[in-house]
């Protein structure tokens, strides 16, 4: 049982990072709750749960702004063609990237 939910956990970290946050996050609160002794007397879970927390926010954030300036330049683009430039296109093909990695669909 617990090498499925590991594969599983595993697996879902690969394909939707945030998820995998969002599920190890409440798997911590589950440990702290049952065994409030023995080793895990020796880490900071609270620390723990939010550091696990906020980085999950932060790889959002970070998606979320990759995805604007990535539509924000192919706007530009479309609307703007005389203002075209090979910076634009380089901006576009590197966000592009950037997202795609993040994003699973």
């Amino acid at each position: 049982m617990k090498i499925i939910k590991l594969q599983m956990l595993q697996t879902l970290y690969e394909q939707d990072f945030y998820a995998w946050v969002e599920q190890t996050a409440e798997l911590l609160r589950c440990l702290r709750r049952a065994t409030p002794t023995h080793q895990w007397d020796t880490l900071d879970l609270e620390q723990l749960i939010e550091e696990v927390v906020d980085l999950g926010k932060s790889q959002q954030r970070a998606l979320q702004s990759a995805l604007r300036l990535v539509l924000s330049h192919l706007l530009k683009w479309k609307y703007q063609p005389k203002h075209r430039s090979h910076s634009w296109q380089v901006t576009i093909m590197n966000y592009y990237k950037k997202v795609s990695v993040c994003t699973v669909f």
